[in-house]
């Protein structure tokens, strides 16, 4: 699993014209954590409708599950792959996404530990302890994401989610929970189509648009 926990380089991608526009510039490309080796702490998928981007997030969401290192917990501890978004309908289509892939294929699908219920699906971690990846609704997402350690968290739609001046649960809360307690390995997501020049996405987006770091990739 050391390939999917240090990352891949783009090889002959970074020299594509898309890939170069898509993440702000030759200098940018050459900067990209994943060149080196690296996997940044924090992903920003921002694009247009129907462009892979659960696609994408749901692959890195397994891989982090099955990739994370355990070691450092205790007895009974059960890590968690968190996806949060506005509303729980609007998760369910990532973990829908999810569940499908997971059952579709003869080598994920020996790794499913029971049957996945309406919103959980736990997975067999090469070391043997059990992990999960759940759905959790924006309005109910501090509490348990503060409860246990994170493998990972998909922040669906999350260019509409409100920031921390904007209201009691909200995104920037989220993620200073997630960071405190990301196991190494893990990756937070924000996925999501370009939606208002306001919010946390928003600000990151302008800020840190063509200037990777081994942190975070917009």
């Amino acid at each position: 699993h050391g390939v999917f926990r240090d990352g891949l380089p783009l090889g002959e991608l970074a020299v594509d014209f898309d890939v170069i526009a898509a993440f702000g510039g030759a200098e940018a490309v050459a900067a990209l954590p994943g060149e080196r080796g690296l996997k940044p702490h924090e992903f920003y998928n921002v694009a247009s409708a129907r462009t892979a981007k659960t696609t994408l997030a749901v692959a890195a969401a397994i891989v982090d599950a099955l990739s994370v290192d355990l070691a450092g917990l205790g007895p009974g501890e059960i890590p968690r792959v968190s996806i949060v978004s506005l509303k729980l309908d609007v998760a369910d289509v990532p973990f829908r996404r999810l569940v499908g892939t997971l059952e579709a294929s003869t080598v994920l699908r020996g790794l499913m530990i029971g049957e996945p219920t309406a919103n959980i699906v736990t997975l067999r971690h090469p070391s043997g302890r059990p992990i999960e990846i759940a759905v959790v609704a924006g309005a109910k997402s501090g509490g348990s994401l503060a409860a246990r350690w994170s493998a990972g968290l998909i922040a669906d739609e999350a260019p509409r989610m409100n920031g921390r001046e904007d209201g009691v649960v909200n995104l920037s809360d989220a993620l200073s929970t997630i960071r405190e307690r990301l196991l190494p390995g893990a990756q937070i997501q924000c996925i999501g189509s370009p939606w208002a020049p306001a919010g946390p996405v928003y600000e990151i987006v302008c800020e840190r648009f063509g200037k990777p770091d081994p942190n975070v990739v917009v």
